[in-house]
């Protein structure tokens, strides 16, 4: 298996001079349920929603969502094909990630926290 810049990060002798090392505790995926572009019958894969290891709370931030999606103007026609699937407020409601890497043994899954895990300091 290719090492990849996850496991080399905090390694000093892959970044000679690159400052103190440092490694994250962990890394994230992006994704979308199957469930949810099958719903908006979406040409798109997904995993599927078991998959999904963390699940954030955005629903108070849904309006800034849709403003930002106003703000890439040369993206007009997709920003309006995303906007107005049926159920994308609610949908917009979630971040949802798949943990892809840790270093941290043991961490309860679903996650609700980023965060969560991470040692203070």
């Amino acid at each position: 298996m290719a090492l990849s810049a996850f496991d080399r990060s905090g390694d000093p002798t892959w970044y000679p001079g690159g400052g103190a090392p440092w490694a994250p505790f962990k890394l994230y995926q992006f994704e979308i349920a199957q469930e949810v572009f099958a719903d908006w019958d979406a040409p798109l894969s997904g995993v599927p929603s078991a998959k999904l290891t963390s699940l954030i709370d955005t629903s108070e931030q849904v309006e800034t969502k849709i403003r930002a999606f106003h703000c890439h103007k040369t993206q007009a026609k997709d920003t309006r094909r995303i906007l107005e699937r049926p159920g994308y407020r609610e949908f917009a409601r979630m971040e949802t990630y798949v943990l892809a890497r840790t270093r941290l043994p043991g961490l309860p899954l679903p996650e609700d926290d980023l965060l969560a895990g991470i040692p203070d300091g």
